[in-house]
């Protein structure tokens, strides 16, 4: 992907009360008027201008419900073209907002343990078991996985949160395949 030079990485935003995490991802990207008729507003009470109401975004919450959430425009998958690590991406793009003068993120990080690559790897193969899954199995909690795990805790009956958790593990350790 190219850079659009008149269109921003992407904007924070507030999630709605009731959220489907499973949402995130570049499979669904949508004009954000769609994004805003499912409850998600901008960060600092901003509006979003009739002219963004058109640009095709995709959601990306890194710490599933936890953390801060975005809209990522086309210019997010640029700054992923250099390095494919969402994070990197979304803190690239950070740091030239708050170059520019932007202000910090509004959401505050969740002080959440992230698990080792060895169980995501792990949650990877038994999602994929299930049909759940079909990315490669590198250990990264990334969009795929995260909305694998969010698609799984749905049909399982348990909490949704689209993070990888111990208690993810668990219920998927418990299934026989």
């Amino acid at each position: 992907a190219s850079w659009i030079a008149a269109q921003p990485w992407g904007y924070e935003v507030r999630k709605p009360k009731k959220l489907d995490c499973t949402l995130e991802g570049v499979d669904n990207r949508r004009p954000i008027r769609d994004w805003v008729k499912l409850g998600f507003t901008r960060a600092y009470d901003r509006k979003f201008k009739d002219s963004q109401l058109d640009e095709e975004a995709f959601l990306l919450m890194p710490q599933g419900v936890y953390g801060p959430a975005f809209l990522a425009t086309r210019n997010f998958l640029a700054l992923k073209s250099y390095n494919y690590a969402d994070l990197y991406a979304l803190f690239v793009g950070h740091l030239a907002d708050r170059i520019g003068g932007g202000k910090p993120f509004e959401t505050r990080w969740a002080d959440l343990k992230p698990m080792r690559e060895k169980s995501v790897t792990e949650m990877q193969e038994r999602l994929a078991g299930l049909g759940l899954y079909a990315d490669k199995k590198d250990g990264k909690a990334g969009m795929i996985t995260r909305v694998s795990i969010g698609r799984f805790e749905k049909q399982a009956g348990i909490q949704q949160d689209c993070f990888p958790t111990d208690d993810d593990l668990e219920a998927l350790r418990a299934i026989k395949q």
